[in-house]
């Protein structure tokens, strides 16, 4: 499961994206594109269109959770991201997962 905490906003600055509901202890990393998709990808769904920025991977803790920080900076100003999680998954067939997606407007 996907979802964030603080808020997307320049001044504020505080904005993490959170993975829960993972299998404990795997790598996984989150990525980003400017549109949305559900285009059928591994047993789930890609929920963001090409052309995908890949942020840095990480392992999910002992509980299946995970939080990375996004840093906004004035460019992202009055963009809209797309996020998605990528982790691995060994039982499933194609041993990976894939959260849904997340939308965030950036603001001031």
């Amino acid at each position: 499961q996907i979802g964030s905490t603080g808020v997307a906003t320049l001044g504020s600055n505080n904005l993490a994206l959170t993975l829960s509901n993972a299998p404990p202890n795997r790598q996984a990393l989150c990525f980003w594109g400017d549109a949305q998709a559900a285009t059928p990808f591994w047993g789930g769904f890609y929920c963001v269109l090409s052309p995908v920025h890949r942020l840095t991977a990480l392992q999910t803790s002992a509980a299946g959770s995970a939080s990375l920080p996004v840093p906004i900076d004035a460019s992202m100003v009055g963009t809209q991201r797309h996020y998605q999680w990528w982790f691995r998954d060994p039982p499933d067939p194609f041993h990976v997962g894939l959260s849904a997606g997340l939308t965030v407007d950036f603001c001031n």
